[in-house]
């Protein structure tokens, strides 16, 4: 017995002391380790044998399932990278752009202003709409709102706001600077800003655009932050790689 929970409690660190396993699956494990020790005392081990087998194939399918990551490609189709080419100094520029947009185009982002009461951030998940064109110097990136939304408030008091999107599996991220203005009426925006999942209903009580307002975010500097694909900083002060807009010649710029 006392060999049994030895084994049981030096699986547990193990897995504790993995950050890729959930918490949950720590538990489950334990269960059934402990639950199956339980059962050989009580009925005998060569009862409860086939029982423990058939377990630990489904834990080592469970194991399988958390360890598989999720894949996105993050490549850009040749017209919209010539496009960032055209948008950028270098070519490691534009691959690099063309990454962050290709993280903001599958994920959901969020979006942090400044609290209109407390003057401190502010931050939530929003599903936002992300074209090529918005990561171009002078683009938008457009996220529906209620007009009753603290986020509207926190706009009208201060326009400094950021994106952020974490990449699949956590695997890096991009964090967008910028400011932000409210649009009340978002058919009043211009056209190809709505989307469609903001009809679905799974979100907004509201699902009429007539009752929603637009955010137009405009991103002033982009940082990227992707060790999966070579995207990452060897500085003291960990600074990620950096595009800052240079507004007077549209193109982004990378930030030494």
């Amino acid at each position: 017995m006392r060999r049994g929970r030895t084994f049981v409690f030096a699986h547990l660190a193990v897995l504790e002391g993995n950050p890729h396993k959930p918490p949950k699956m720590a538990l489950l494990k334990a269960v059934v380790l402990i639950g199956g020790g339980a059962a050989a005392l009580m009925f005998g081990r060569s009862y409860i044998r086939p029982l423990l087998g058939v377990a630990k194939k489904q834990l080592a399918a469970l194991d399988a399932a958390v360890e598989k990551p999720r894949t996105t490609s993050y490549e850009c189709s040749p017209e919209t990278l010539e496009r960032f080419r055209g948008a950028t100094a270098t070519e490691q520029a534009a691959q690099r752009l063309a990454l962050a947009f290709k993280v903001a185009e599958s994920n959901n982002g969020l979006l942090t202003t400044v609290n209109a009461e407390l003057g401190a951030p502010r931050t939530r998940m929003v599903d936002s709409l992300v074209r090529p064109d918005s990561f171009l110097v002078g683009g938008v990136i457009w996220i529906s709102t209620r007009p009753s939304t603290r986020k509207v408030r926190d706009l009208a008091a201060s326009d400094r706001a950021s994106m952020t999107y974490v990449a699949d599996n956590g695997a890096g991220y991009i964090e967008i600077q910028g400011s932000a203005k409210y649009i009340p009426d978002c058919r009043s925006a211009p056209p190809g800003t709505w989307k469609s999942s903001w009809e679905a209903g799974a979100i907004y009580k509201s699902t009429q655009p007539e009752h929603l307002g637009l955010i137009a975010f405009s991103p002033s500097a982009i940082e990227v932050v992707l060790p999966t694909r070579g995207v990452e900083t060897d500085r003291d002060d960990w600074k990620p790689y950096t595009l800052v807009a240079d507004q007077a010649e549209r193109k982004w710029l990378a930030d030494s």
